[in-house]
């Protein structure tokens, strides 16, 4: 399957990980959503990145699945950059 165009996109920083969040159409028209998740190596080559589709078809119940594992995963703060760091 080729990637089509995106009809939203949503990236997220967290430390050396970014998670690209993409919605595409499908050339039959339906919707996918793709998570890429990039971790930044040293260099470019030891940069890793993975994939995964959840399709329309599925997407309520991979929904569902992620409200309830939110409720037993309590978010925490991103930590600072180094620039948006106070000194005092």
């Amino acid at each position: 399957m080729s990637e089509q165009e995106a009809v939203f996109t949503k990236v997220v920083s967290a430390g050396k990980k970014k998670y690209y969040m993409d919605v595409r159409k499908a050339k039959t028209g339906s919707l996918y959503l793709t998570i890429k998740e990039v971790t930044i190596g040293d260099t470019q080559d030891k940069s890793e990145s993975r994939r995964i589709l959840v399709f329309d078809n599925a997407i309520k119940d991979f929904g569902e699945g992620m409200d309830e594992i939110r409720k037993h995963m309590p978010a925490k703060d991103s930590p600072k950059k180094e620039s948006e760091k106070v000194a005092f």
